[in-house]
């Protein structure tokens, strides 16, 4: 990231504001950092968000766990997570 990005402020609740760092602390990243990676996953092709926000009601047990390694993995991981999954399941890989 360089210092010519555009800045955005947001508000949002204590709550959440002390969930992110926690998570950033976590991972050993700044705040900023933490934030944007997570809207950059849930803007990915390859994130299950969402498909999660479109909600189609709950999810069962081993959908939740295949959404907990997916937020688990980086990038590399989840593409050929991805990749494997889509070749697993008889459909095509997208050409990336």
């Amino acid at each position: 990231m360089s210092e010519r990005d555009p800045m955005v402020h947001i508000r949002m609740s204590a709550e959440l504001r002390e969930s992110l760092q926690e998570k950033a602390r976590e991972a050993n990243r700044s705040m900023n950092a933490e934030i944007v990676l997570r809207l950059e996953t849930s803007l990915s092709p390859y994130s299950p968000v969402p498909l999660l926000i479109a909600g189609s009601g709950d999810i069962s047990s081993p959908e939740q766990e295949l959404v907990g390694m997916w937020r688990s993995m980086d990038s590399e991981a989840r593409h050929a997570f991805w990749l494997l999954a889509r070749r697993l399941s008889g459909t095509n890989p997208p050409e990336i």
